[in-house]
Order: C-alpha cells, then structure tokens, then sequence
C-alpha cells in the first residue's frame, strides 16, 4: 500500500504534472489527467482538514485565553484586597502611632521610601528649565505608512515598509 502524500507534496506532484503538460506542448495526456484529478480530490480533503484542524486549534486558544482572563480577574482581586488591606493597616498604625510590630510570626514596620515621588501642578504651557526635561524621539509609524502611500521613494535610508500577506479560515 502507497503511503498517502502530505499537503506539501501534493503541491509538488500538483507542480510537476503542470511541468509534463508544458513539455507536452500544453496537452494534458489522459494519464495526466486522471493524476491532475487524484491530487486534486486529495489536495482538497487535506486542506479542508488542516483548516478545520486550525479551527478547532482557535478554539482551544480562545479557551485557554477566557480561562486566562478569568484567572486574571481573580489575581487582580487579591491585588486589590491586598493593597486596601495595606493602606488600612498603615493607615491605622500610623493614627496609633505605631511604627513597628513583631510577633512571633510577622514583622511589620512602616519604612522610609527609597526614592521620593515627583508631581507637578504647572500649567501645560509653561516651559521647564533645560536641567530638567526629557526630550524623546520616536518613529511615527503612521506618518511613515502616509508618507509611502503618497510617494514609496519618499522613505528616508533605514526605514523600510513591507506588506504582508496571511491565511484567512472561515
């Protein structure tokens, strides 16, 4: 028994029958023919069932991500219980006074930051001094895409667009 052919080879047996019937002057021989047709039905069969297997992979994905989002949601809880409780904690330790506890299984202390916080109320239109601003640079990819559409030799050295292509199952 002759061991089927995987999807790839079928599009090479597929390629080579195309290569004989250009040699052939463009005939398609009845052998030919019934090897055209053989591919054929099975090219078909075999990517009806990789795109259903890819299907039924998009499935188990958007699973897994509910799954994910739900085991999010409950991490996100505990974050948030764990924050408030601090902040109470704090909050009461500091109205009592209190700035440090041991017991025989915890240690609580409320402790100096390592590094201060900095805010500013300034209007948006006044201009710091040089000392202390942060001037960025960064790609505006939607100008660059706007630019190239208008004109695609308009790009500067080093900034590149390529268009892709993708499979779509539905």
């Amino acid at each position: 028994m002759v061991a089927p052919l995987k999807l790839y080879e079928l599009g090479d047996a597929y390629q080579k029958i195309v290569e004989q019937a250009i040699e052939n002057g463009g005939e398609i021989t009845p052998e030919l023919a019934l090897e055209l047709d053989a591919i054929g039905d099975a090219f078909a069969v075999k990517a009806e069932r990789t795109a259903l297997f890819i299907r039924n992979l998009i499935a188990t994905a958007t699973a897994a991500q509910v799954e994910a989002d739900r085991l999010r949601g409950i991490a996100g809880s505990a974050d948030r219980a764990v924050e408030g409780l601090k902040r109470y904690l704090f909050d009461n330790m500091q109205r009592v006074g209190q700035t440090q506890i041991k017991t025989p299984l915890i240690s609580i202390r409320i402790q100096r930051n390592s590094q201060p916080s900095v805010s500013s109320t300034l209007p948006e239109d006044y201009t710091l001094p040089v000392w202390c601003r942060r001037i960025t640079y960064s790609l505006d990819k939607g100008a660059v895409v706007a630019a190239w559409k208008a004109d695609p030799t308009s790009l500067p050295t080093g900034v590149t667009i390529s268009v892709g292509s993708h499979l779509r199952v539905q």
